[in-house]
């Protein structure tokens, strides 16, 4: 097996226009950051708010991703009291 490292947008362009039943042996790392200024006195909690269901949104399409390919999805969420 091959240790080959890309970036997303090298795998996106990779993948595009391909029909890609699954891909085995992938791991996908990585962290973001955000910067975010909230100088003006209103922004925060607006910004915070549509931040939240925006990062909501991001994590409902990774639990799609990983229960898809086959990650017991189910057996990590805990559901709230």
């Amino acid at each position: 097996m091959t240790d080959r490292r890309l970036s997303l947008a090298d795998l996106n362009k990779q993948l595009a226009g391909s029909e890609i039943k699954a891909l085995e042996g992938v791991t996908i790392e990585g962290d973001f950051e955000l910067e975010i200024d909230t100088s003006r006195g209103d922004i925060g909690v607006v910004l915070g708010y549509y931040l939240g269901e925006e990062v909501a949104k991001a994590a409902i399409q990774l639990i799609e991703v990983a229960g898809s390919t086959g990650y017991p999805v189910e057996s990590r969420l805990q559901s709230p009291n």
